[in-house]
């Protein structure tokens, strides 16, 4: 009440309404919050997970992500675009997949059932992690992924992100 529309008291209070299970409430406060601060990269970002936890039009969700992947490029520095590969039918696509949760972690476990069964005739992939701790989970998604196709970045710093992305000159990054 002292403080309305303070940032940081927004985001804090959004947190704890989606820790209590009330995303209603929490996608109201956050949808408040980025209307008053639509630089805020942390509200952004917030906003965009919110709306994945409501069942509301795909439209209204796919704008707040696409309004986080802006105020996240405004605040980077302008990057040459990767040189794109020539591919023809017969080239297997060089796919990436990044994430800080390729351990013992819900995206980890999704994870390695996709690694495990992706069709290694039509797709290279390449795995991008960026978190300190490997537990028995990352071990065997290396094993699978094998290690020359593994990075293990950390600390996640952008720039050597990006030129081990472009090293791998790949086709997608998920």
């Amino acid at each position: 009440a002292l403080l309305p529309g303070d940032a940081d008291l927004m985001q804090k209070k959004a947190v704890a309404l989606l820790s209590l299970g009330r995303v209603e409430e929490a996608h109201r406060v956050y949808f408040a919050a980025v209307e008053l601060h639509p630089a805020s990269p942390e509200l952004a970002e917030g906003l965009a997970m919110c709306t994945n936890y409501l069942r509301i039009d795909p439209m209204e969700s796919k704008a707040a992500h696409e309004r986080f992947g802006r105020v996240i490029a405004a605040r980077q520095p302008a990057r040459e675009p990767a040189p794109r590969r020539s591919i023809t039918a017969s080239d297997r696509l060089r796919v990436g997949l990044i994430s800080p949760d390729l351990r013992e972690h819900s995206v980890g476990f999704y994870a390695e059932s996709v690694m495990r069964h992706l069709d290694r005739s039509s797709a290279e992939l390449f795995v991008y992690h960026t978190h300190p701790k490997v537990d028995q989970a990352t071990k065997r998604m290396q094993e699978v992924v094998g290690l020359d196709r593994w990075r293990h970045i950390e600390p996640p710093l952008p720039d050597d992100v990006e030129k081990a992305i472009r090293a791998d000159k790949l086709d997608v990054l998920l």
